[in-house]
Parts: C-alpha cells; sequence; structure tokens
C-alpha cells in the first residue's frame, strides 16, 4: 500500500528527516519549486548503506508521476565512470547534502568521467544502423499511396530510431528526448529543422523525402546512407575490417569462376 503524501515538498522532507538519506540530487526540468502541472518529478536518493539491489522506484504523488532511483554512497564512489541514467548525476542539482560528502563524490566522478573514451560504436553496428534506417525506405516506397498509415507509423518511429543513432554513432552519451531536441537546436540547426519540417509537413511523400534527407545527415560520419552498390556485412560487436571480410566473401560466393 502506498504512503498517501499530499505534495512533492511533503516527500523531501520524510526523506532528509530519514537517517539513512545521505543526500538528494534533482534532475531533470521540473524542480521542487514547480507546481507539477506537467511532466513529473526525477530525485536521487544517495543512501548511506543499501542493503537490497533495487535501483528505482515510480509511484504518484496527486498527479504527479514520481521517478525516485536509489543508489548508495559507496556505490557513487566505486563508478569508474557515469553511464545511463546515472549520467544525471553529473547534471542534476544537489539540493540536500548536510555533510558535503556527497558533493565531493560527485566531483571526484566528473572528473572520472573527464578522463573517460567511450567504447567506440562497432562496425557492425554502423552496418546495422545504415541497413536498418534504409530499410524503412526500401519497405515503404511503393506504399506511400497504398499503406499511408503504415507510411506515417514506420517514418514516425524511425525518426526517434534516428535520433538515438545520432549520438550513438558521434559516442555522445544520449540523455533524454529534451535535451536531444535542445542539442540539436544549438549545435545541429539543419538536423533540428529538418525534424520540425517532418511534424509540420502534412503531406506523406514530403515526410517521406524529409526522413531520406535526415538519415543522410544523421549517417555522414559513418558513410551516410546504405547505398544501392554498396555490400553490407553484420558481424559482432568484437569484429574488425567487417566491410573487406564482407566484400571478400561475396567474391567467394558468387565470383569464383
Amino acid at each position: 500500500m502506498v504512503m498517501k503524501m499530499q505534495s512533492i515538498e511533503e516527500m523531501l522532507a520524510i526523506i532528509k528527516s530519514n537517517p539513512n538519506t545521505l543526500g538528494l540530487v534533482e534532475y531533470g526540468s521540473s524542480d521542487e519549486s514547480d507546481n507539477y502541472e506537467t511532466g513529473d518529478y526525477d530525485l536521487y536518493v544517495i543512501l548511506r548503506g543499501k542493503a537490497h539491489d533495487v535501483e528505482s522506484l515510480h509511484f504518484y504523488i496527486g498527479a504527479t508521476p514520481v521517478d525516485l532511483n536509489l543508489r548508495s554512497l559507496q556505490e557513487v564512489r566505486s563508478m569508474p565512470f557515469a553511464e545511463g541514467f546515472d549520467m544525471a548525476l553529473l547534471d542534476g542539482r544537489i539540493i540536500y547534502d548536510p555533510t558535503t560528502q556527497l558533493s565531493r563524490e560527485i566531483e571526484k566522478l566528473r572528473d572520472r568521467q573527464k578522463k573517460h573514451s567511450p567504447r567506440e560504436y562497432s562496425e557492425h553496428s554502423i552496418a546495422y544502423a545504415r541497413h536498418g534506417h534504409k530499410h524503412v525506405f526500401n519497405k515503404l516506397k511503393g506504399r506511400l499511396n497504398t499503406m499511408p498509415l503504415l507510411c506515417r507509423f514506420l517514418l514516425s518511429t524511425n525518426i526517434y530510431w534516428l535520433v538515438n543513432t545520432y549520438f550513438n554513432v558521434r559516442n555522445i552519451p544520449f540523455r533524454g528526448d529534451k535535451h536531444a531536441l535542445n542539442y540539436f537546436k544549438e549545435n545541429e540547426p539543419d538536423i533540428y529543422q529538418s525534424i520540425e519540417g517532418f511534424y509540420s509537413a502534412k503531406d506523406l511523400q514530403e515526410q517521406f523525402e524529409i526522413s531520406e534527407r535526415l538519415t543522410e545527415l544523421v549517417l555522414k560520419p559513418v558513410g551516410g546512407q546504405w547505398q544501392d552498390d554498396e555490400i553490407l556485412a553484420f558481424g559482432n560487436e568484437e569484429t574488425k575490417d567487417l566491410i573487406k571480410k564482407g566484400e571478400k566473401l561475396f567474391q567467394e560466393l558468387f565470383m569464383y569462376r
């Protein structure tokens, strides 16, 4: 049974009074002074000790959904670098830290993060992305007039995948939808305008053409869209020289005479 709390402020007061609470970090666009009529409330609770493997709790306070992440101080201390949801610790707002231990550990985590080199996007993943995005267009080319609902559905889905692909191929951490759109607006105006144009376009053919242009922009660092005269090969995350190996295998299969 969920304990009924009347406000975010009441929830924060209860958490702060818990002797196991070491610190609190807000993340996301909402903060404790908001009225929460839209969106949710995101919070990290840093505990002195954690004797369970639960990493987050999700519940409602009134009409406001709360995402509450749980980490022990030792877990923060032992992170070689932040990844996934824990990236929020680097950008979040510390709203409770009576011992200042949390501030010190997050500062150390930021230092480790600066020295961390992200794992390069593998040749297999690049081939998979180039094939997958082109596959959407190949699948829809002859169906724009006969199956418009399917086309709009798959094109819209592909836009979201393209947003994730952009960050993956550039080894930039993906920090959520709002951050991605703000990043494009500030750093990639062509991509931002293409996304804006896609959702404002009424004509399906126009959406299709915008999607193709956007795909080329997103995949530019890894060769652009898959071309008709190009052989792609899949392997695994560790495979090297995948293009050469794929072309060689193609020759062995079809050019042996």
